[in-house]
Parts: C-alpha cells; sequence; structure tokens
C-alpha cells in the first residue's frame, strides 16, 4: 500500500454519526425513501460502513463468529475497498481476526452499497461475547510487519448469540407492536396480526425442529402440499398430519418510493426447543407507497402440547470459502435473530368484534384480505343447532347470504369456516358440495356449512370465523370473526323460516296405501301437505339449494320412510296443497307416526341436516 491510502486511511473513529438525509447510503431501496440509517462510520475519506449483522454459536467444532459490514461509496468514481483484515474484540480482551467470504467486492461504484461477509471458527469452549469490531490494514512486505487500525467499531446489542433457546440480546417487542427490522436495508414496517395453531397434511414428517437458532435456512420445512380443503378440514393423509403455526404479519411502506420486501423468516421459541419457519407467499413482494399487505410464515412444530412463547425474526447471510485451484467454493449459511416478539398466552390471537353478532347484518371483513373484495357483502341469515339422537353428536348449521354489490359479476367467495365453542375447542366447517361460479351484481346467494359438534356443546356461546384458505395454501388464514349463537327449534312448530323462505305448515295429513303382495299386504304413506311459502327478493336459488327432508317414525324411534321435496325446480313445493310420496314398504302398520321435518343440502361428507319441527299424528 502506498503512502497516499496511509495517510487517507489513519484510524479515527468517527463516531455513531447518521449520514445525513439526502445521502442515499444505506439508506431504503428507494432512493427516495426517507429511513433513519444505522450507526455509520468512515473507513476511508469517501466509503463508510455500518455493521448489518454480527452472530455468534456454538458448534460441535467450535465457537463460530460471523459478521456482515455494509459499504457505501460517497466519491464520484469507482473505489477500492482498502486491503484489512476483519478482526472483533471480546469483553475479555481477546482478539479474533475472521476470515473473508470469496463472494466480497474488491471495489464499489459511486453510490453503490455493498455487503462485506465474514467469518471463523474459534476452538474455544468458552463463551465468547463481541465488544468491538476493528478494520486492521496488515503490511506482511515490511520487517517486522506492520499493522495500521483503520476503523475501530463499539459493538453494543448487535450480537446474535445463537443457542437452544435463542438469545438474550435480540431486540424485544410486545404483541401488535410495529416495528422495522435492525440491520436492513429498508423502511417497511411489520406487525404481527394473527398467530393460529393449525393441523395440515404433510407430505413427510414434520422437519421444523432445530437445535439451535443457527440451523441454516435451508433446513426450513414445508408442511406439505396439501389441498386447501383437505387443510380446512384437518385431514390427515397417509403420510400423517403436521401441526403448524401459522404467523399473519402486516407488512406497510410509510415511504415516499415503492420497496421490495426483504428476505427474512419469522422462527418460533417454546421451553424446549427452536423451530424454523417459511414464508409461505412464494417470489418477490413489493409494498407501493402507502400500501399495506399480508405476509405469512408457516411454523412447522412437534405434534405435542408444546406452546409458542416468542417469534424470532430471522434474517440469514451466506459466506463462501474458496477452495483449491478448480474447486467449487463452499458456502455456509448463517443465521441471525433480529427481534423476539413475545406471544400472547394462549396463542389465538384472531380479533372478534366487540358486540353480539344480530343475525343479517353484514360480518366486518379484515379490509386488507384477498378472499372477499370490499363489496362483496357476507350475512349470517341462520344458525342452527340441534341433537342428532343416538348418533352421538350434536349439528349446527350455519346459513351465509352474499350479496354482489359492484357493477359486474364476480367470482362467488370459497371461504371456509371454523366455529369455536366454550373453552376455545375449534371445530371446521364443511361447505355444500355445489355452488354457483360467479355472482351477479345486486343479487344474493345463500351457501350453507354444517359443524359436528359433541352433545356437552350448547351453542350459546359461540365464535364463528370466515377463513381464507388459498392466500397462504396449505393453511388458514381469518378473515372475519363474530360472536354468535344457534338456536335449537322446538317441536311443534308449523311456522319455520328457511331464509330466503318463511314457510307455514297450515294443515297435513298421512295417508296409507296398501298392496297386496302373495298372501300379505304392504304398506306405504303418503304426506298431504296445505303450505304458505313466501321468498325473499333478489336472492338467486339453483339447482344446489336445500331441500325439505321428511321423516316417519314409528313409536319405537325406527325411520320407516323418508322423503325429499325442492324449493326450486318444475318439481318444487308450491303454495296450497300438494302430496310427497315417501319410499317406505313395510309388511306392518304403524300408527301413530311421528313427521320430522328438516332442512338438508349435500357436504363432501354426505348429507347435512338442520332440524325444523317434529310434528305428531293424531288421525290415521
Amino acid at each position: 500500500m502506498n503512502k497516499h491510502w496511509k495517510t487517507a486511511m489513519t484510524a479515527v473513529l468517527i463516531g455513531s454519526t447518521i449520514i445525513q438525509v439526502g445521502t442515499p447510503v444505506l439508506a431504503a431501496d428507494s432512493p427516495q425513501a426517507s429511513v433513519a440509517a444505522p450507526s455509520n462510520y468512515g473507513l476511508t475519506d469517501t466509503i463508510r460502513a455500518a455493521v448489518k449483522s454480527l452472530a455468534v454459536e456454538s458448534t460441535p467444532n467450535g465457537t463460530r463468529i460471523a459478521a456482515t459490514v455494509r459499504l457505501y461509496n460517497g466519491g464520484t468514481q469507482k473505489t477500492r475497498i482498502p486491503d484489512h483484515q476483519l478482526r472483533i474484540r471480546s469483553t475479555d480482551g481477546n482478539e479474533y481476526t475472521l476470515n473473508a467470504s470469496a463472494a466480497n467486492k474488491g471495489a464499489l461504484q459511486p453510490n453503490e452499497i455493498g455487503e462485506l461477509v465474514y467469518m471463523n471458527v474459534i476452538d474455544s469452549g468458552t463463551p465468547i461475547t463481541i465488544s468491538q469490531l476493528s478494520f486492521v490494514y496488515v503490511d506482511e512486505y515490511v520487517y517486522p510487519k506492520t499493522e495500521t487500525p483503520l476503523l475501530n467499531i463499539p459493538i453494543d446489542k448487535q450480537v446474535w448469540y445463537a443457542s437452544a433457546t435463542g438469545s438474550q440480546t435480540a431486540e424485544s417487542k410486545e404483541w401488535g407492536e410495529s416495528f422495522t427490522i435492525p440491520g436492513l436495508n429498508s423502511g417497511l414496517r411489520y406487525t404481527p396480526t394473527a398467530i393460529d395453531v393449525q393441523y395440515v397434511s404433510t407430505a413427510a414428517p414434520s422437519a421444523g425442529a432445530s437445535a439451535g437458532a443457527g440451523t441454516p435456512a435451508s433446513a426450513a420445512a414445508s408442511a406439505g402440499a396439501a389441498s386447501a380443503g383437505a387443510a380446512s378440514a384437518g385431514a390427515s393423509s397417509s403420510t400423517g398430519t403436521g401441526r403448524v403455526a401459522l404467523v399473519t404479519v402486516l407488512v406497510e411502506n410509510p415511504g415516499v418510493g415503492r420497496e421490495t420486501m426483504p428476505d427474512f423468516r419469522i422462527d418460533g421459541q417454546t421451553e424446549q426447543k427452536n423451530y424454523t419457519g417459511k414464508r409461505t407467499e412464494q417470489g418477490p413482494i413489493t409494498i407501493d407507497v402507502g400500501e399495506k399487505k399480508y405476509v405469512h410464515f408457516a411454523i412447522p412444530m412437534d405434534n405435542n402440547s408444546e406452546t409458542l412463547k416468542s417469534l424470532i425474526v430471522t434474517t440469514t447471510e451466506t459466506y463462501v470459502q474458496a477452495g483449491a485451484q478448480g474447486a467449487t467454493p463452499v458456502s455456509t449459511n448463517f443465521d441471525v435473530g433480529r427481534l423476539s416478539i413475545a406471544v400472547l398466552a394462549g396463542g389465538q390471537t384472531d380479533t372478534v368484534q366487540a358486540s353480539p353478532y344480530t343475525m343479517g347484518n353484514l360480518i366486518t371483513m379484515d379490509p386488507i384480505n384477498k378472499l372477499i373484495d370490499g363489496k362483496t357483502e357476507v350475512s349470517l341469515m341462520e344458525m342452527h343447532i340441534h341433537d342428532n339422537g343416538d348418533t352421538g353428536y350434536k349439528t349446527v348449521v350455519g346459513k351465509f347470504k352474499l350479496t354482489n354489490r359492484n357493477d359486474i359479476p364476480v367470482p362467488l367467495p370459497a371461504f371456509q369456516t371454523e366455529l369455536v365453542g366454550e373453552g376455545g375447542v375449534t371445530y371446521a366447517g364443511t361447505r355444500q358440495s355445489n355452488a354457483a361460479a360467479t355472482l351477479n351484481p345486486n343479487m344474493g346467494y345463500v351457501i350453507n356449512y354444517s359443524f359436528n359438534v359433541p352433545k356437552s356443546e350448547t351453542g350459546q356461546q359461540l365464535k364463528l370465523k370466515l377463513l381464507d384458505a388459498q392466500t397462504a395454501a396449505p393453511y388458514k388464514s381469518t378473515i372475519a370473526a363474530i360472536q354468535t349463537a344457534a338456536t335449537d327449534p322446538e317441536a311443534g312448530g308449523t311456522a319455520f323460516k328457511m331464509y330466503p323462505f318463511d314457510i307455514t305448515l297450515n294443515d297435513w295429513i298421512i295417508a296409507t296405501m296398501t298392496t297386496p303382495t302373495g298372501s300379505s299386504l304392504v304398506y306405504n304413506y303418503k304426506l298431504s301437505l296445505n303450505l304458505d311459502i313466501k321468498q325473499a327478493d333478489d336472492v338467486l336459488l339453483d339447482n344446489n339449494f336445500s331441500k325439505l327432508h321428511f321423516e316417519l317414525v314409528d313409536n319405537s324411534g325406527r325411520i320407516v320412510g323418508t322423503a325429499d321435496s325442492e324449493l326450486t325446480g318444475p318439481n318444487k313445493l308450491v303454495n296450497g296443497k300438494q302430496t310427497v310420496t315417501f319410499n317406505a314398504k313395510s309388511e306392518q302398520l304403524d300408527y301413530p307416526l311421528t313427521l320430522n321435518v328438516y332442512e338438508s343440502f349435500d357436504t363432501p361428507n354426505g348429507q347435512a341436516k338442520r332440524f325444523i319441527t317434529s310434528l305428531k299424528q293424531q288421525n290415521g
């Protein structure tokens, strides 16, 4: 090195000087973004330096120390990065030299930002705590060799000390608190909004557990490629199910230029283990000025009762070790924990509207959700619960009305549902099998969901969640949640609602028919009805709409005949008198019979029924 370089790089500690606003050094990706830079220092008269990351991790071979330093050339011409060694000083006074990555730049163009990576493994079992990072020029061509300090940077809480339980030095954030990510060249702000533990089908056993916070990013395991439908129902494939915590993060751009979201992930931490997370969205994510988006991180976990106590915002750096001449360089990834976010007790963080829901009112959707646009209205019209008798469980049926307030047709949103009962127990909803593909302007459409719940469920205090199973597939995210209750109709009623119908059963008679068969008679039954049916306007009804399902039950509780009657199509029930024939053939005349009336619809799991009323036969 010549005398000019030595003079220019005399060791001067500049101090924690923030580069002035208007100079794009270490600012966001957009040169116009107004973002506070990390503390940076003068390395030369034109190059400034800042510490992006420092990581200390215990490995089987010793203590691995890795550093990433960001440099900025504020000059007007290409400038060579001065020859140097990067050293760290521990709090006990020891000094260690880190090896430079083979991928490090040797020079910077004007206004260019470059990152230099360094790493070394120290054969020492003694914990190392870093207090200072130094650039040192070593002249080995003189005897004795000389060393010239170029820059010393004090280190306080910038180090990630990786261990089985994470780091005590990561900046802590409370749940729901907004943050920027320290050390990253970005002004985007992030807010954790929801965390939901769910089970999904997996292509292989969950492999998310890590031995410590330093697990390479390549170790992150996807929870599988289950379909959204299977994920919603918690279905298991032949390869089993995986327990996954899905973290939803709101990202927003408060700057003055579009930004691309930097690469990072969110890991999970319990009392016993660390688990590696992975972002579900693929490809680059760009955020316009003032825009807000959700991003999701899936954290595969063991299938046990462990609960997350914190989340770790983690970035991954790459160190490249040059091999012998002609050999392929070897890359090593190392993780750096940036922030620690406390997880609320209980894990569930979905927000529910404060007041109990009133049937027929619009359900407030998350305005940032991607599944249901702001001009598609969703209302819960009915919610009923009934006991299925000796089947051992109850059924809850919810009926939704969707209305398109756009001026063009829109796809019918295929949201999924979950019901949360008392004590926080969650039940997956099953959507009716078939539905219209599109929804025309100013038209409503009715769609049903059923839930099987234990007999202990009263239905008095329920939380109903609407889920998006597409955006973060195969995982589900909540787009709306309401407090509601399910009603249990009493037997004997002859007027009932079956939205969009109001139906009154004015009169009914069960008639017996006999058919000679050899030496015996076979009995069959017909139901004569006198109905009054009123229908709400502007609701589209097609052949997917529910049917009325009738059951004839004898005194022993046996079903002796069933019949289905449609409310749409050419054979629909109408006002006035009509006859329904049962598919019953019995060699014994049963009297008196009980008529059970249900609303029924088809689901992928078979027929779902909602109890309406039960009527006792009074005459033959």
